[in-house]
């Protein structure tokens, strides 16, 4: 099994929302040579929020009159808070993760 990540732990399960200040995301890394065991790596959620060039749900106006649909008007900073949700895991955190996986397999064995 190949190591998997999850950005957003309370997505699943919505009681690890508790968790997210320490723990929003999660790692999964199988002990290779160590049937049914695995390490998990936890991260923080990020406090950075999303800044969009206008509101996203307001991507279009329509004229009530002609029915014709325009682009939104206002395109001013809307900053959406990530709550509850990790960086994502990029292929040199798996990469590190694999490596991690083998050295504690080796020392365990």
């Amino acid at each position: 099994t190949a190591p998997q990540g999850i950005t957003k732990l309370s997505g699943d399960v919505e009681a690890f929302g508790a968790f997210a200040a320490k723990a929003a995301g999660a790692l999964y890394i199988p002990l290779p040579g160590l049937s049914g065991s695995c390490l998990f790596v936890f991260r923080p959620e990020m406090n950075k929020p999303t800044v969009w060039s206008g509101d996203p749900s307001m991507a279009s106006v329509k004229d009530r009159a002609t029915g014709i649909v325009y682009p939104r008007k206002n395109y001013s900073d809307f900053p959406v808070k990530n709550s509850g949700k990790c960086t994502d895991w990029v292929q040199v955190d798996v990469d590190a993760a694999i490596a991690i996986g083998r050295v504690l397999s080796s020392v365990v064995q």
